[in-house]
């Protein structure tokens, strides 16, 4: 892993992303997936994952296909609004892991809409606490639309 040594601004397909500087990037790895950056947070106690998926069934149904009989969700899906961008958002985990997952719509179009994933795992902590936190919510105000 590389340990950010300053904030990290990037862009991708219709948004510009901050990541707070002492966040660690992953490397290339065997899971590593095409239009996806993996961070690690300073404590080493979760994980952020920033995706684009091309021609997804919407926000609110990608959340859905991706939960359905592999997790429990702790709250139900609900609306988001974050940096300008509109979307759903769910938590749900098991037992070894918890999960809190976005999807922001860029676009919608004849094929399928163009989303951005962001989700933050943990296998050390308890979800509702870290989204209660201001390092969780200061990565949330790091997402705006451009």
């Amino acid at each position: 892993m590389f340990q950010l040594t300053s904030e990290l601004c990037f862009a991708i397909a219709g948004a510009e992303i901050r990541v707070p500087k002492d966040y660690y990037l992953h490397g290339d790895s065997a899971e590593a997936a095409e239009n996806t950056l993996t961070f690690t947070t300073p404590d080493k106690r979760y994980q952020v994952t920033y995706k684009v998926h091309t021609n997804s069934k919407g926000t609110e149904q990608s959340l859905i296909d991706i939960q359905m009989g592999i997790y429990n969700t702790w709250n139900p899906i609900s609306a988001i609004i974050v940096g300008g961008l509109t979307g759903h958002c769910a938590t749900y985990g098991n037992d070894n892991e918890q999960y809190f997952e976005a999807r922001l719509l860029f676009e919608e179009g004849e094929t399928g809409c163009a989303e951005l994933e962001v989700t933050v795992c943990t296998r050390q902590g308890d979800m509702g606490q870290i989204k209660t936190s201001p390092a969780f919510k200061n990565l949330l105000s790091g997402i705006h639309k451009v």
